[in-house]
């Protein structure tokens, strides 16, 4: 009995020193803070909205918050990104500028046809807090960064005067006419504002997935 007590009372001790140097769960968090990628990879295709190597379907009109978003060159090698050159919002750099300009060199698309291998890409970083689950929507189609452009400015309106809000956003679908027909497009669409530690501000949306013990958020 006395050994079984000194084993608890060790253990105690041994928690009571974890706790007191913090749990590692925020160091840990940490490792990978330099990765492009957080959570799953979020796609936009044929009208749905899929995720992870499995292409599980996150349905239209579930509600997300918008962390931020970056900007990168990316450049594939057989199908797959091999190179990142990330943005910093100032000093862009021109596709001229990272060679590889031989198209006999190039690796065929999915029509068949020369890639450029340098594509210009945007990640949005989006967070659904009821699960913690993260997700990063990688987009590098004009119709997609249109809609983080649009997103961005939005955002920078709400936010003039200095108020740090948050958007909500909904998944969605829009119909896109092209030289070869009808295609789709995505649509991120703001449905409340959260600001950090308030109420969220909302305007209307059928589905509140929002956090409201949120202490901050990675900046636009």
């Amino acid at each position: 009995m006395r050994s079984l007590i000194n084993e608890e009372r060790e253990m105690s001790n041994e928690l009571t020193s974890i706790g007191n140097a913090g749990d590692g769960w925020e160091a840990a968090s940490q490792d990978n803070s330099d990765r492009v990628l957080h959570g799953h990879l979020l796609k936009f295709a044929d009208w749905r909205w899929t995720y992870g190597q499995e292409g599980t379907v996150l349905n239209i009109g579930t509600c997300l918050q918008a962390l931020g978003t970056i900007s990168a060159w990316v450049k594939w090698e057989d199908g797959k990104p091999a190179k990142h050159i990330l943005m910093n919002g100032t000093a862009k750099i021109q596709r001229e500028e990272l060679g590889d300009d031989n198209e006999l060199e190039w690796e065929a698309g999915p029509d068949g046809k020369p890639r450029d291998p340098w594509q210009y890409t945007k990640y949005v970083y989006l967070f659904e807090p009821k699960s913690a689950e993260a997700f990063t929507w990688s987009t590098s189609s004009s119709s997609g960064r249109q809609v983080v452009f649009d997103l961005a400015s939005q955002i920078q309106r709400k936010r003039f005067g200095g108020r740090h809000v948050i958007p909500i956003v909904e998944l969605g679908a829009a119909e896109m006419k092209t030289k070869y027909g009808r295609k789709s497009k995505p649509v991120l669409k703001v449905v409340s504002w959260l600001e950090p530690n308030h109420e969220p501000e909302v305007k209307s949306t059928p589905r509140q997935l929002i956090n409201r013990d949120l202490d901050d958020a990675i900046p636009f």
